[in-house]
């Protein structure tokens, strides 16, 4: 069986370092500094888009506290408006009974 041949395994295993150290050679030269390269891009993109997210959030939060202070001062207006009105019709059912002159 060739697998168990004392002969070939020193030119298969000379085979095996050389061809492992080209792949080791290849990866350390071009794969890992790609590699590094792409995950320190993609990190910095998470960042930034991270800060976005932030940034949205406190304008998010100002255009809310905005809105229910606009809402708060908008409903005294119509409570103060339908008040005054209802004032004005109970003065003028008074003034049509001739209660006042």
């Amino acid at each position: 069986m060739p697998q168990l041949d004392f002969s070939t395994y020193f030119h298969e295993f000379s085979w095996f370092l050389i061809l492992f150290f080209i792949f080791y050679i290849f990866s350390i030269k071009y794969l890992l500094p790609t590699i590094s390269i792409i995950y320190k891009t993609r990190s910095k993109k998470r960042y930034l888009d991270r800060k976005d997210i932030e940034h949205a959030l406190a304008q998010y939060k100002k255009v809310e506290i905005s809105y229910e202070l606009l809402m708060g001062r908008s409903i005294s207006v119509i409570e103060w408006s339908l008040k005054n009105l209802s004032y004005r019709k109970l003065y003028n059912k008074i003034k049509v009974v001739g209660l006042i002159d």
